[in-house]
This record gives C-alpha cells, sequence and structure tokens, in this order.
C-alpha cells in the first residue's frame, strides 16, 4: 500500500535550535518560550511588542460593527459602562469615552508591563514558595515528631503525678465544685437551646460554602499563587485584572547589581554645542543637552529637534518633570516650565521672582518638588529652596546645625533616592596671586540637617556633572582627574567608573536614564556617551550565598578601605594594579558604531600635511638600541648634575640624539650647543606661545622643526640650510610636536583640530611619504585631545603627552595604531599633567608631571615604577625631557630658570665625577665649554 509522506515547515528560533512559537513584530525576530521571556525582561527590548507567531498575519485594525446599528462601526469606548459604541449611539454622549485606538494602546502598555515586570517576578515568587515548601514541610515533620516525643513524656509526667496523691481525700472540694458547674451547665443549656435555630442557620451556611472558594479568598488576601490546585482563566483574569501599573515605580536596589566595568552602548556628536554641560533624559531616545550659548534637544543619533539660544553658564539649569516637560532657568533667571517642543506649542510660566539669582534646579521624583540651588553673588553664599508643584516655597537650605554656611556657590543639585538633597558647590580661592578652583558634594536630609561632605578622596576636585542612579550612588565628574566618580549614599567613595575615557577624554557633563540605567556622559566638547554598568540580577539562578553576596556588591569598595584585616589590604592593592593594568580598555564595549564616519574623517585629513620633497635623505646606519640585561633602575633616582647655559631663560622643549649636539628651545627662538660648547641662536624659527615638542634632531644631526606658518622644515645646524619637508594644506589641523625616531627613521607628527577639540598622530617615512594615521581606537573613540610631546619606544609604540594644560594623560598605542593604555598617575586616576616625555634604553617612559611637579618613571606597560627628584633650589619644576641613547643619559629642562638638569639613573657602571659627561662605555667626555658647572 502506498503512503502519502507529506512535509512539515518547523519554524526554528532566531536565537536558539528551539521551535518557534512567538514573534517579535519591532525586531522582526522568531523565538521560543525561553527567548520570549529573556526578550520580553531585557533593559534594551523592554517595550518590544511580542505576540503568538500564528497571530503574526492577522490584521489589529479590523472593527467590530454596532450591536444597535449594525451598519456602522465601533469608534469609541465609554469608560462608565465599559462598551463600545458608534457615532450615532446617543446614550453614551454625556459620559467619559475615549477612542478604541487609544484605548487598544493603553491596554497594550498594560499588557507589556505584566509580560515584562509581573510575568517575571511570578517566576522568582514562584521559585522562592516553591523553597520555602521544602523548608517548612521539614520543619513540620520535625516538628510533628518532637511534638509526639513530648507528647509521650507528659504521659508518663501524668501517671507518675496521679500516683503521688490519694484522690480520695483531695476530691471532695472539687465535687461540691462540679455540683456548681453543673448548675450553671443547665442554665447555658437553656440559653442554647433558644439560640438552636440562628445555630442551625450557621452551620448549614459553613456546610454549604465550597472550600475552593475559601481558597480563593486567602489567595486574593495574601497575593500567593497556587501550587497544587489548578485554576481557571476567569479566575487568573480576575486576579491580574486588579493588579495596579505604575509608572514612575522605583526598582528594588536588590534586583541590579554593578557591573565588573562600564560598556559603551553608543556615542552621538552634537552640532551647535560647545561643551556637555548638563543632559536632562525625557526618554531613552530623547534629552535635553545644554552647552556654553544653547540648550538643544536631540535624540539618541543626534539630529538636533529645538534650540533655546542664550545659555551662559557652565550648571545644571534644566531638569524634566513626570509629564515630560522641560524646566529650566532662562537667561533673566526666571523658571520656565516648557511643553513639548516637537509640536512647537509653548506654554511658560515663572514660578517666582527671586532676590537671589537660581543656578541650578532639579525635579524630584518622589515627592515631585523642585529643587533650586540659589547664589548671592555679593555675598558669595548659596542656598537651597524647595518648592512645591503650584510654586510655592516650602523650604529653605542654608545652614548647618551650628549656624555655619553649608554652600558657597552651587552648581549642579538633584535628590537622592533616600531622600538626601545633594549638592555640587563651587570654590574659588586666591593662592599666590592666582585664582584656583575647588569644588565639594554637600548632602543634607530630607529634613535640612547636615550629614557628609566630600572634598575628594586624595586630593581637591573640581566637580562638573551630577546624578544619582537607582542603588542610591551618587555619581559624578571631577574635571581635575578627568575621572567619573562613584560614591556610596553615605558620601564613601567606591570607584572611578570612568578614567578619561576614549571619545570623551575630559567628562563634563552626567544624565541617568532611570528606565533603562544607563549612564550619558558629555564630553567638554560636542561629544555624547551613553555607558551602561548596571545589570539585572539573575535571581532564579544565583545561590543563596552568592545572592547575599551580590546585595552587597555596592559597599565592597567601602569594606575593603576600611578593613583592617591583611586580605582587606591585598584586594585593595590588586584592585588598583589591575586597573593600572588594563588601562582604560576595560571601560570599553564591543560596540563600534560610528567608527566609519571617523574613518572617512581620517581620509580627507591624511593629507593635511603634503611632502613637497620625496628626495631620499642620506643617514648613518641605524644603530638598534636592545635591552642591556645588567643594566636595571637605580634605587630613588635623582638628578645630581646641574649645568647653566648662556644666553637662555626659559627651556620649552630640549632634543638631542648624543650629548654633543643639543638644541634648545626659547618661546620662537631655537638656541643650538655643538661639541665644544659654541652656542648658536636661530631666531623666530617656531610659532609663538606654544611650549610644545616643535622639534626634533634626526641620526644626521640635523634639526626638523615647526616654523611659524606650521610648515615642517628641515635644518642643517652647521650650514643653516633650510629645505621645506612638509606643508600644511589645511587650517582646521595644526602640527603641534615632532619626533624622529633613531630605531624606525620615521617622523611622527602630533596634530590638534581646535574646533573639535581633538588630535591624532601621523607617521611619515624619511622622505616625506605618509603611512600612518592614529585617531581613533579599535571601537571608534577619539584617543587624543592635544598632543604635545611625542616620542617612539624601544618596541615601536607611539608615546604620546597629550595635554590641555588643566589634565592629561600619557596615551601609549602601538606600531599598528592599537590603543594599548593610558596612563594618568599613580595610583590610576589620580590626575596628571603631563609635559615633556621621552623613553630610555630600558624601554621605560619617563614623563615630566606639572601637576606634582615630579618626574614619573613606568615601564613599557603602563604601570609606575618611581619618581626622578630634582633639586629645587637649583631647578624649580621640571617641563621637557631628552635622551641620548649612546650616552645612557637623559636631560631635563625647566620653564624658570637657564640650568638644565642631567641623569644617569639607570645603574651599571657609576662614576662619580663631578665636572665631567658619563658615557655608556665608562669613558670619561669633557663637557662643552660654554656650559658651566654648578
Amino acid at each position: 500500500m502506498n503512503t502519502i509522506r507529506y512535509q512539515y515547515l518547523v519554524r526554528q528560533c532566531s536565537r536558539c535550535p528551539g521551535d518557534a512559537a512567538f514573534s517579535c513584530a519591532t525586531c522582526d525576530c522568531r523565538l521560543c518560550l525561553p527567548c520570549k521571556e529573556n526578550h520580553q525582561t531585557d533593559f534594551s527590548t523592554l517595550d518590544h511588542d511580542v505576540m503568538i507567531y500564528n497571530e503574526k498575519d492577522r490584521s489589529i485594525s479590523e472593527q467590530e460593527n454596532c450591536t444597535d446599528h449594525p451598519h456602522s462601526l465601533c469608534k469609541w469606548y465609554c469608560e462608565f459602562c465599559e462598551v463600545t459604541f458608534c457615532d450615532f449611539c446617543n446614550e453614551h454622549r454625556t459620559h467619559h469615552s475615549t477612542k478604541i485606538k487609544e484605548k487598544v494602546q493603553q491596554k497594550g502598555k498594560i499588557i507589556r508591563s505584566i509580560r515584562s515586570d509581573s510575568l517575571f517576578y511570578s517566576y522568582i515568587i514562584l521559585e522562592d514558595i516553591k523553597s520555602d515548601y521544602k523548608i517548612y514541610e521539614t520543619k513540620l515533620f520535625n516538628c510533628k515528631s518532637d511534638m509526639q516525643a513530648n507528647l509521650l513524656k507528659l504521659y508518663d509526667r501524668i501517671d507518675t503525678a496521679f500516683r503521688r496523691f490519694d484522690f480520695k481525700h483531695r476530691c471532695l472540694n472539687q465535687i461540691t465544685k462540679l455540683q456548681k458547674c453543673i448548675k450553671n451547665i443547665y442554665e447555658f443549656e437553656h440559653r442554647l437551646e433558644q439560640l438552636t435555630n440562628e445555630g442551625v442557620k450557621c452551620i448549614r451556611f459553613i456546610k454549604t460554602y465550597r472550600t475552593w472558594t475559601m481558597f480563593y479568598l486567602r489567595l486574593k488576601c495574601h497575593a500567593h499563587l497556587s501550587l497544587t490546585d489548578p485554576l481557571s482563566f476567569k479566575d487568573i483574569k480576575e486576579q491580574f485584572c486588579e493588579i495596579t501599573i505604575t509608572e514612575n515605580e522605583k526598582r528594588s536596589a536588590s534586583e541590579l547589581k554593578l557591573m565588573y566595568s562600564p560598556k559603551l552602548q553608543t556615542s552621538l556628536t552634537l552640532k551647535h554645542v560647545s561643551g556637555c554641560c548638563h543632559i536632562s533624559i525625557e526618554t531613552s531616545e530623547r534629552v535635553w543637552v545644554s552647552g556654553k550659548d544653547n540648550l538643544i534637544f536631540t535624540n539618541s543619533k543626534g539630529a538636533i529637534s529645538y534650540c533655546l539660544k542664550n545659555f551662559n553658564e557652565f550648571c545644571g539649569m534644566h531638569s524634566i518633570n513626570k509629564d515630560k516637560k522641560l524646566i529650566y532657568i532662562d537667561d533673566e533667571y526666571n523658571i520656565i516650565t516648557l511643553a513639548n517642543p516637537m509640536e512647537k506649542e509653548m506654554t511658560c510660566s515663572s514660578i517666582k521672582s527671586f532676590e537671589w539669582k537660581p543656578k541650578c534646579l532639579s525635579y524630584c521624583r518622589s515627592t515631585d518638588d523642585i529643587l533650586v540651588g540659589m547664589y548671592n553673588k555679593s555675598k558669595e553664599e548659596g542656598q537651597v529652596l524647595r518648592f512645591s508643584q503650584s510654586g510655592e516655597q516650602t523650604q529653605t537650605i542654608q545652614h548647618d546645625s551650628e549656624g555655619n554656611q553649608l554652600y558657597v556657590k552651587p552648581s549642579y543639585i538633584v535628590e537622592n533616592n533616600n531622600f538626601d538633597v545633594v549638592v555640587s558647590i563651587t570654590v574659588w580661592t586666591t593662592v599666590n596671586n592666582s585664582s584656583e578652583e575647588s569644588s565639594a558634594i554637600v548632602a543634607t536630609n530630607f529634613d535640612g540637617k547636615h550629614r557628609f561632605t566630600y572634598k575628594g578622596q586624595d586630593s581637591k576636585i573640581v566637580s562638573r556633572g551630577l546624578c544619582v542612579d537607582a542603588l542610591s550612588n551618587i555619581i559624578l565628574c571631577d574635571n581635575k582627574t578627568s575621572t567619573v566618580q562613584m560614591l556610596n549614599c553615605n558620601g564613601v567613595f567606591m570607584k572611578h567608573l570612568l578614567i578619561r575615557p576614549p571619545g570623551i577624554l575630559k567628562p563634563h557633563g552626567l544624565g541617568y536614564d532611570f528606565k533603562t540605567h544607563c549612564l550619558w556622559v558629555g564630553s567638554h566638547s560636542d561629544k555624547i556617551c551613553v555607558y551602561r554598568y548596571l545589570k539585572r540580577r539573575d535571581i532564579l539562578t544565583e545561590s543563596n550565598s552568592s545572592r547575599s553576596d551580590s546585595i552587597e556588591s555596592s559597599d565592597e569598595f567601602q569594606m575593603t578601605k576600611t578593613g583592617n584585616s591583611d586580605i582587606n589590604e591585598e584586594m585593595l592593592n590588586l584592585s588598583v594594579v589591575e586597573e593600572v593594568s588594563e588601562g582604560i580598555t576595560l571601560m570599553m564595549s564591543v560596540h563600534e558604531a560610528g567608527n566609519e564616519d571617523n574613518m572617512s574623517e581620517l581620509e580627507g585629513t591624511n593629507e593635511d600635511l603634503v611632502s613637497v620633497s620625496y628626495e631620499e635623505y642620506a643617514f648613518p646606519v641605524l644603530m638598534t638600541v636592545e635591552k642591556d640585561k645588567d643594566m636595571k633602575l637605580m634605587h630613588s633616582p635623582s638628578i645630581e648634575l646641574y649645568r647653566t647655559v648662556e644666553d637662555f631663560y626659559v627651556c620649552d622643549h630640549i632634543s638631542c640624539l648624543t650629548i654633543d649636539s643639543i638644541c634648545i628651545s626659547e618661546g620662537k627662538d631655537i638656541i643650538y650647543i655643538n661639541k665644544r660648547g659654541d652656542t648658536h641662536l636661530f631666531q623666530h624659527y617656531l610659532p609663538e606661545f606654544a611650549c610644545t615638542g616643535l622639534h626634533t634632531m634626526d641620526k644626521g644631526n640635523e634639526l626638523i622643526y615647526i616654523n611659524s606658518d606650521y610648515d615642517i622644515y628641515r635644518l642643517s645646524l652647521e650650514t643653516e640650510t633650510k629645505i621645506p619637508l612638509l606643508q600644511r594644506n589645511s587650517t582646521t589641523w595644526k602640527p603641534h610636536c615632532v619626533y624622529c625616531s633613531p630605531f624606525s627613521r620615521d617622523l611622527l607628527v602630533g596634530m590638534f583640530r581646535k574646533d573639535h577639540k581633538i588630535g591624532m598622530v601621523i607617521r611619515y617615512s624619511n622622505s616625506g611619504k605618509l603611512k600612518q594615521s592614529i585617531i581613533c581606537d579599535k571601537f571608534g573613540q577619539e584617543l587624543y585631545n592635544e598632543p604635545r610631546y611625542i616620542t617612539e619606544n624601544n618596541n615601536g609604540d607611539v608615546v604620546v603627552s597629550d595635554s590641555d594644560w588643566e589634565t592629561g594623560a600619557v596615551v601609549v598605542t602601538d606600531r599598528g595604531g592599537q590603543h594599548r593604555f593610558t596612563y594618568t598617575g599613580d595610583p590610576s586616576g589620580s590626575g596628571l599633567l603631563p609635559r615633556g616625555i621621552c623613553t630610555d634604553g630600558l624601554s621605560h617612559i619617563i614623563v615630566c608631571d606639572s601637576s606634582s611637579k615630579k618626574i614619573h618613571v613606568i615601564d613599557e606597560d603602563g604601570r609606575f615604577l618611581s619618581y626622578i627628584f630634582i633639586n629645587s633650589k637649583l631647578m624649580s619644576e621640571a617641563s621637557c625631557l631628552s635622551y641620548a641613547f649612546p650616552d645612557d643619559l637623559f636631560l631635563v629642562g625647566s620653564y624658570y630658570g637657564n640650568k638644565i638638569g642631567v641623569c644617569k639613573y639607570v645603574a651599571e657602571k657609576i662614576e662619580a665625577n663631578t665636572g665631567v659627561w658619563l658615557h655608556e662605555s665608562g669613558d670619561i667626555g669633557a663637557f662643552p665649554d660654554g656650559i658651566a658647572s654648578h
């Protein structure tokens, strides 16, 4: 008998080999039951519309006909009668009604909330009930056995007690009492006979009442799910209809935990914004960003929809209320409420005219109040005012319990989840006839009592952006160290969330999205990056031990800091070492959006320096410097030898290959010192007020420098012949520093673009041919802010001293242009203001730090090794460095004075001779005659 075979198509899940039973209409993917539950609980796909796969092609827009008027469609829904009706039904005209589409959308939101949150937590409750049931079942069994044992003991004690007494004599009095009790019982029996009819009714009611109804009454009271009895669809529907959905409901802190390192989600570049000072998030796709001159309304892709001008304050001057309306401070210091800008209809209302000037404000999500930070410039005092939703002033916070002033100049303000009022204040002090800025974070409770003041972990902070997250942690930007710091709700430092992150480089503004739990970080230029550092806790798979540990993850850094055990100290040191070794690459994610735009911009900037001389230059044979195993770093190295140079007062940069030929730049002039000690002055060769590494020496004892027109020339120091090497043909990019590598013979040029405040490194061959451009890391984020000094290490790494005169870092990339690490001081994130930089024969990196006025020595992987100390009486501050590889000596220059320090800090053959140069071979060479010893 022939059998007919049919082929059935089984649709597979898009994320696993399972069968697809559901479909997502938003992202157009097929899902099985486990993937569907993960899809509806994930933050990134929380709002997606998931439906049954069989209902995928059904039309939702089908409408039913009216029962009273079959010829017309139902278009309205009566809220009072809970029925649909058409335009001809007059009995519902006076009732409150809405359109059917709006009602469907409203119910759809409730369904999505039930799918994403309620159903997810029902599984969690179910697992807890199962575990509790097993626990209490064992406990009940143990209690039952104990009760039986105790009952037997009780029987034995009663029997022994009865044997000791003679009841014949002792029970005579009891007989008389019993007789009285019998009389009373007869009286009560007579009364009960009168109430027999009512008792019978009560017993019949109890017997006829169904037991499952009592069970569901208990279910309704305690909101527990049944594990044994089946539930009908009608009963489940009634239970879910009683669930109330609150839009602004706070997620419990126990459901979230800190990630090991933040991950970059997306980045966007804004137009017409100079510095992202403050960010107010309306939705996960639309935000308000204020800059130096204006306030814009943009989406997650950087498209500007609305713009308000005349903003001139670097403060948190705007916020978003629960109705998605903008509250901001205008240029006349009035507080304005702005309606939806997409409709281009503004409803501005001033809350109150103030005697003091408002500097910052924040909307309170829990109380619907508005907190305003005020500043009195004449008295240099500040205060915080609380206003109700109607505009009535309800609280003033200005002094502590002892009457001391709490605030100076409020810059940012926010209310924490525990109702604390957290304010970032700015303080200007005068030090050595110059103004110095510092900040502090001041927190008070809801009643206005002072709780704590945070002024920095190891040094003062210059706070910019400020926000709080769902775990009640306080997040702030430190402009001094270019970091994003996290404090707990008690003001204790926890960790550095970001340390000079690529793309932002200098964090300025902050904004926290309480729905997606993402952190928006704005830079000092026009870049915004969105990071995720919190994730949902997997309660179903975590054990009780790991659950208890992870709940306390937010206090981990506080415990390791305040603990007294040796283990806590080792954990603290280990976290610092890991942060240094991994560098800023730990802050990155696998997101590569925007990389194509940056690469296309790179192609346009590669031709900014065009070769005008491709003639090959004759160089001596290149000597490769290898690491000597006998060489090692000296303990506590210091500069012992100082020399005075005639006709020289300030040292901006030093370049040399050997001590026989040294070039020093002072302003626009170059001073050349030859082997005999003769000095020669080259006037007006360099740009004015540059103070960067503008010149370098090649192997042919010729000087390569950047002239006043920002073109690169080659200068013969003996014949004074100038030959153009590279010419700039762009007005946006300017060369800031240059270095000729003695190892690869390539020319490295550090470029700077002032309008975007970014930099890049370009590699040229010795003839001027373009070989490489480095501007971004592998995730498409900019690495450099303003390159000032540049060098190349023995292993081929490109080392850049990147600084904007306020803060900076040492950025190191490998020969292929991949970012290796970023050094920001010891410990990591403590702040660095790098100046001159060089490398030695051991591949160590030596850099001058203007903030600490020290010289740092780090290894080729970015680990701190030691400091090189200078004599403060002979040299005030080190500004520039240069290393002579054949002599294993490095030279140090200063911004103040005409002295040059010489140091041999590598221990090999130590020669103690004050008036000589020390050579690698041990030979003693005479110091140039034009340089006097001190």
